[in-house]
């Protein structure tokens, strides 16, 4: 399950990625239509339709099998709903740094900040890193991934052509 969950969040943005850098030829060699607009916000409601089309999808899936008693918790509504509103702003800012870094730089540093900051909840509030052993390997990790991704911030702007 995790491949494949793996597999469809890698290509994710590679549709629009795919419109906004083609143009493709029409029956006349000299014609270009252009598929795509370049502005990366012009997606994202087609990406949340689709997202929320897939999601009651699911929900109906498990009313099925629950048969038409599903197991909902009222106390989990409005959290989910605030955490679906991050999650839309968070998507939002993901497209347009796809546009203005490209997907090779962009998806590395996006995906590294969550992990990041999960950790240092999971370490400042709920105390889960005990023992000076344990604070070193996840300073080492920490400054591995900092690095990681501010050499690949900066790939962009040093990348010349040999």
């Amino acid at each position: 399950m995790a491949l494949v969950a793996g597999a469809l969040y890698g290509v994710n943005f590679n549709p629009v990625t795919h419109l906004q850098q083609t143009e493709m030829a029409g029956n006349d060699p000299n014609v270009t239509i252009n598929h795509g607009d370049t502005w990366a916000l012009d997606y994202v409601f087609s990406h949340w339709c689709g997202i929320l089309l897939t999601s009651t999808v699911y929900f109906l899936l498990y009313s099925a099998v629950m048969r038409s008693r599903p197991r909902i918790y009222p106390r989990a509504v409005l959290p989910g709903i605030l955490s679906g509103v991050m999650w839309a702003i968070a998507d939002a800012s993901w497209f347009i740094a796809n546009e203005r870094l490209s997907q090779a730089i962009a998806y590395p540093i996006i995906t590294t900040g969550p992990g990041i900051i999960a950790a240092l909840i999971g370490i400042f509030y709920y105390k889960e890193i005990r023992g000076r052993k344990n604070f070193i390997f996840f300073s080492i990790a920490f400054l591995l991934t900092v690095v990681g991704v501010l050499f690949t911030s900066f790939s962009k702007m040093y990348n010349t052509k040999l």
